[in-house]
């Protein structure tokens, strides 16, 4: 067997079993997820659950808009200072973004707890919104990924990662049964949530920090800023770039909803939230297994086998679009069926935009690797570039369809935006490894 043969062969075991123990645990914890939901719900009521829901939903909005994407740095520069042994260089690189991540934490724990009382005033939420939201603010430091889950994958601990998920799920569970059984209200139901988000946050932390000083390699937070960046290329850059990219995608998805509302009204949005809530599931596919992938391409692009990296990818494209297809078809003819079974016979009418959205989130999870491949290579540049060209595209071409084909036109323009992103990363690719590391 040729070299890159035997190496491309040597990754996929890892990307299979990483891959596994990523969305085993999210099998596991799904179902504790929902059954912490209907137990919270029977504590508090719909509005009550509501309010918690909305403090949930706060904190991650402002926390994606102001924090770093931290781990993806760690990953990217720390693949290739582990394979030149370069332990002081990861210690500087880790000090360097966890001095990213206290910045962006005391940023965004202010503004959502100043900010809270004014908000909900100008959108009319629940008094009890404005009481909550400054205390819970806290937990944005620990609900968000950020350089110890960075460490952690670079360290090949993805069960770590995996159990997080579960230990929130069932703290969540434990905690609604006892505000049910004790007859406890709103405030005590979202005190559960955000010690789920701590103690869950607080456990990967510690497994982070204690790999870390097992291998000697706990960061450096001493020194200038350049000293810590000295010898990491575009590290700044880098940071800016993908933090960018998450901001541009977290607002379009959410500002499809509001334009969608604005022009079909409530019941419109209503739809395309039903819609979108099926389509996400396939959706998230693509964040996860980037997240799994990013260590292996930064490795090989770190030993220069970009031969081995072109292969790799191609076959992810490769196996994703098998099973994808299959996902489409079903969608296709039985689409209609799924929504009326799920939220009964007025849900029907959003079927035209299911097909579309789930078009739009299969190409998503197809080119998975395309994004952490670009970021392996040092083109961040385009991964924010065709994001936000992309996103050009689509808010025009949502409001012209929407006034066109009402529902089926929001389903096009989505499937537009992601296969615009998925096209020109592919081709920006390609290019990029034909030439020599």
């Amino acid at each position: 067997m040729r070299g890159e043969d035997a190496t491309t062969e040597a990754i996929w075991p890892r990307l299979r079993r990483n891959a596994g123990v990523i969305l085993g645990g999210r099998a596991l914890a799904g179902p504790l997820h929902l059954a912490a939901t209907v137990l919270a719900v029977r504590a508090v009521g719909i509005e009550g659950f509501g309010v918690v829901v909305l403090l949930q939903a706060y904190v991650r909005v402002v926390a994606g808009l102001l924090r770093f994407e931290s781990w993806a740095a760690v990953t990217r520069y720390g693949a290739g200072l582990m394979a030149r042994r370069d332990h002081e260089g990861l210690r500087r690189l880790m000090g360097f973004t966890l001095r990213l991540d206290a910045i962006a934490f005391a940023a965004s724990v202010a503004l959502a707890a100043l900010a809270a009382p004014t908000l909900a005033g100008w959108f009319g939420w629940p008094a009890a919104f404005a009481t909550i939201a400054p205390s819970y603010a806290v937990a944005i430091v620990f609900i968000t990924g950020a350089t110890p889950t960075g460490f952690l994958r670079l360290m090949d601990r993805f069960g770590t990662l995996a159990a997080q998920n579960l230990l929130n799920a069932l703290i969540r569970l434990a905690g609604a049964g006892s505000v049910l059984a004790l007859g406890l209200g709103v405030p005590a139901l979202a005190a559960v949530w955000a010690a789920a988000g701590i103690l869950s946050g607080l456990y990967m932390m510690s497994v982070a920090w204690s790999e870390a000083r097992a291998r000697g390699l706990t960061p450096r937070l001493r020194g200038r800023w350049s000293e810590l960046a000295a010898g990491l290329p575009k590290l700044g850059r880098f940071v800016a770039l993908t933090n960018a990219t998450a901001v541009v995608e977290t607002v379009t998805s959410h500002a499809a909803v509001l334009i969608a509302g604005a022009i079909l009204g409530p019941a419109g949005a209503s739809l395309y939230g039903l819609a979108r809530q099926i389509s996400e599931a396939l959706g998230k596919l693509s964040p996860i297994l980037g997240q799994v992938i990013l260590p292996e391409l930064a490795g090989l692009e770190a030993r220069g086998d970009r031969r081995t990296l072109r292969r790799v990818v191609r076959r992810t494209l490769q196996l994703s679009a098998i099973g994808l297809g299959a996902v489409m078809a079903g969608l296709w003819f039985g689409g209609e069926a799924l929504l009326t079974l799920l939220f009964g016979p007025e849900a029907a009418p959003a079927a035209p935009l299911l097909l579309g959205a789930g078009a739009a989130a299969s190409l998503a999870a197809c080119g998975f690797a395309l994004g952490p491949a670009l970021l392996s290579v040092g083109r961040e540049t385009a991964v924010f570039a065709t994001a936000s060209a992309a996103t050009a595209v689509f808010v025009p071409l949502l409001v012209t369809l929407l006034h066109v084909f009402g529902l089926a036109g929001a389903g096009i323009a989505l499937a537009v935006w992601q296969g615009a992103i998925f096209v020109s990363r592919l081709a920006i690719l390609r290019a990029e490894l034909r030439r020599a590391p």
